[in-house]
């Protein structure tokens, strides 16, 4: 009990340090300091959805960005809940992600990997929406987030205001041990940031139905996203019971 509540006052104190040294930087220097972060358990429950190109083009903050085709006139919008146990200097919290695939069609970008860029990223704890939107531009805000699990099924729910924005909802699957790697970019000041990520853990797929199901709620926020004809049943789908991974520190800023 002692170890446990002098970890988490250590990490407490090295988040509160972290940001004073943060904002005293950036205003004497304009420089943004990041680090890389350790996630050392979490699970995840993710699937893709098919929505047109010509509802979900115009979010994009420039055509610098150019979405993937995944079928004749749609893409694949990437939906998952992320439920982050333990993480080194963060609490444990919950993550919603709506993103999709993207190139960037400029000089300097070498995707090698799949990139994705954020539609909306909400999460459970301020802590954790303070260093993604500061130093990788990640459309982070904080709202209520549960991450049900089941005996069969698991369910992830964002709420705003006391009414249901989002949720996904998935059965669990058979997993083997994985490795993935990913990269996502934000926006912030008139420039995209790309972080790569690297995860492995027990992961299972699925490829058709019965998939994932992706609900919007009754939240006003929701007809933003009905007004995005994404496909109810996905097309693949994804669930990760025990993983761990690394968020790289920004490593490329482009021009939008």
């Amino acid at each position: 009990m002692k170890d446990s509540i002098s970890t988490s006052m250590t990490g407490a104190v090295t988040r509160m340090i972290g940001k004073q040294v943060y904002f005293a930087v950036y205003y004497l220097t304009g420089i943004r300091l990041a680090a890389d972060t350790y996630y050392a358990d979490w699970g995840q429950i993710s699937a893709i959805f098919l929505a047109p190109i010509e509802k979900i083009a115009p979010l994009l903050p420039s055509k610098k960005l150019q979405l993937i085709e995944h079928s004749p006139g749609k893409t694949g919008v990437y939906i998952a809940g992320n439920n982050f146990r333990k993480i080194r200097s963060l609490p444990p919290y919950n993550e919603f992600v709506v993103a999709v695939p993207v190139t960037y069609n400029g000089p300097g970008a070498a995707e090698d990997i799949t990139h994705y860029y954020f539609l909306t990223l909400p999460v459970s704890k301020e802590a954790a929406r303070w260093g993604g939107a500061h130093l990788m531009g990640m459309p982070k805000f904080v709202a209520p987030i549960t991450y049900e699990e089941g005996e069969r099924a698991i369910c992830c729910t964002v709420c705003m205001g006391g009414q249901d924005f989002m949720s996904l909802e998935m059965e669990r699957l058979e997993t083997s041990f994985q490795t993935l790697e990913r990269a996502y970019y934000g926006f912030r000041e008139g420039k995209y940031i790309r972080t790569r990520v690297h995860v492995e853990g027990m992961i299972g797929t699925r490829e058709g139905p019965p998939g994932a199901r992706f609900r919007l709620g009754t939240h006003p926020m929701a007809d933003r996203f009905i007004a995005l004809e994404i496909e109810k049943v996905s097309t693949s789908s994804f669930y990760m019971s025990r993983g761990s991974s690394v968020l790289y520190k920004p490593d490329l800023i482009l021009p939008a």
